[in-house]
């Protein structure tokens, strides 16, 4: 593997996938995931639908036939997911940065595009009932029809903020599309505390929220914030 390659694709992309930048331990995660993916017998199988690595964005997964293909490197792969999907979805989607990047280094110019991860198959399938303050954060899959969704708005993922006085550059990750800029200078001799925001390096994701939901055996539910985005809730069709 280019390890140069490896760590510039880590360098752009880390923070957009994982909100800050990746540690060392992410940076083993993630080239075990690509390492994975390169296996003929392990990985690469599962990315037979997948026509052009250069030009897709979405990758689909069944979750059954995933965590057997990797059984071998992590034990339940089901569980980490269930747990900490956010986490898990960026590693992986990291790690077919880095694929797509090593296929196309030689014939290509570098790619900006992101590749977001989704999996199929995901039980149990909960009706909206059964949903617990103990799920939030987690991965669940959800049974019924959407009745009514908000209209879909876009929210300021990251951008990065210049110093007036220095030049350096802080790369911020906004939660939940909070806008908060910096609170000191990324330079830690420079004291300034008033930053401006570089416009052309703002990324935007698009999300929606379920206003209404019909379950299939119960009445009519109110939901009022459900989030069909990539940051709280990661939904599975």
């Amino acid at each position: 593997m280019d390890k140069l390659l490896f760590s510039r694709v880590m360098t752009e992309f880390s923070v957009e996938y994982l909100g800050v930048e990746a540690n060392d331990s992410d940076c083993r995660v993630v080239e075990l995931f690509y390492n994975f993916f390169e296996d003929p017998s392990e990985g690469r199988p599962l990315l037979s639908d997948v026509d052009d690595i250069g030009s897709v964005q979405t990758v689909t997964f069944d979750l059954e036939e995933f965590c057997a293909a990797v059984a071998r490197l992590v034990g339940d792969f089901g569980l980490c997911l269930r747990d900490r999907p956010t986490k898990v979805l960026s590693h992986l989607g990291l790690a077919l940065m880095v694929l797509r990047e090593m296929h196309l280094r030689e014939s290509q110019p570098p790619r900006t595009h992101t590749i977001t991860v989704r999996f199929t198959g995901v039980h149990p399938q909960l009706p909206l009932s059964d949903l617990k303050a103990s799920m939030v954060g987690k991965l669940v899959s959800l049974t019924g029809y959407v009745v009514r969704v908000s209209s879909i708005q876009p929210l300021v993922a990251h951008a990065a903020f210049e110093c007036p006085k220095c030049g350096a550059l802080a790369r911020v990750h906004f939660e939940d599309g909070k806008f908060a800029p910096p609170e000191r200078c990324a330079n830690t001799q420079c004291r300034a505390r008033v930053f401006e925001l570089r416009r052309d390096t703002a990324a935007t994701v698009f999300r929606n929220a379920l206003i209404r939901w019909r379950s299939k055996s119960a009445s009519l539910h109110s939901w009022s914030l459900l989030d069909t985005g990539c940051y709280t809730y990661h939904a599975s069709q």
